[in-house]
């Protein structure tokens, strides 16, 4: 039996989801009729602020871990919910982010009270990514549609950080784990993928070489390789760090001598500082 609290905060949950899903609508309508409204909104220290605050909520049940943006509370009604709405709230912001970035001037990018707000974010969000990417259930949890959403609209607006200068700074000091702990983590394939590979191979074999080449589908392996590929093609030493971290994995991973592959965790532990993972 959920608890009085629990029932009101699902209430107001209800109520943000609908606010988003009408928001998130309009501003569809909005980018479909070249962009029509987006110059107001992206000035609205009102929806640059309520934003903000939607994607700090928080559910501090007792016993439960904590991984930041996404809420992992083991309520499962409380938690879909939650990731549900920041979902959205992370979909409103990348088509904000998107105008911002990519069809304004630099100029008018800084007056936006979203850059700001986005700045402040971006440490949070990396955090979070790192702390969800790490735990030893990923491989569970990202089968279930809602922490999947989540987690590419996440990766979405991380990829759309990624080419402004403003968030350089922050991605120079965290692209490592970034790329290791959650870019490449989110690539290995899953059980799900080995039994397609077998029952389906034909969409096995679409799915990889969309990873390898354009990214279209919108899931958890083709965002992971994009954060790789974005965090390459825009933060200085992510390349050189990446073909280090491979080489030397395939040379910690396979001793020739035995025959024996090791596993990916002690491939990381042995190579890469454990504070990362």
């Amino acid at each position: 039996m959920e608890s009085p609290h629990i029932q009101e905060t699902i209430c107001h949950l209800d109520i943000l989801q609908e606010w988003l899903t009408t928001h998130t609508s309009i501003m569809e309508r909005w980018e479909s009729k070249k962009y029509f409204g987006f110059s107001a909104m992206m000035q609205s220290t009102h929806y640059s602020t309520t934003l903000a605050k939607i994607l700090s909520i928080s559910m501090p049940i007792q016993g439960s871990e904590t991984t930041g943006l996404f809420s992992c509370t083991g309520l499962q009604k409380l938690d879909n919910l939650v990731n549900r709405v920041k979902s959205q709230a992370l979909e409103f912001l990348n088509q904000v982010l998107r105008y911002i970035f990519e069809k304004v001037t630099s100029k008018v990018k800084v007056t936006s009270p979203f850059l700001p707000r986005c700045i402040q974010f971006c440490p949070y969000l990396i955090k979070s990514l790192l702390s969800v990417a790490a735990r030893p259930d990923i491989e569970t949890i990202i089968q279930e549609e809602v922490y999947s959403e989540i987690i590419v609209e996440a990766i979405e607006t991380v990829v759309l950080f990624a080419g402004e200068p403003e968030f350089q700074d922050e991605l120079i000091k965290t692209f490592r784990p970034l790329i290791v702990g959650v870019g490449l983590n989110l690539m290995r394939t899953s059980k799900s993928e080995m039994t397609e590979m077998l029952e389906d191979p034909d969409a096995f074999v679409n799915l990889a070489l969309d990873t390898c080449d354009k990214q279209k589908s919108r899931v958890i392996k083709t965002q992971g390789a994009r954060l790789v590929e974005t965090l390459c093609d825009n933060v200085d030493g992510a390349v050189s760090f990446l073909t280090l971290f491979s080489c030397q994995s395939i040379a910690l991973a396979f001793d020739p001598q035995s025959g024996a592959i090791a596993s990916i965790s002690a491939v990381q532990e042995n190579f890469y500082p454990g504070e990362y993972f």
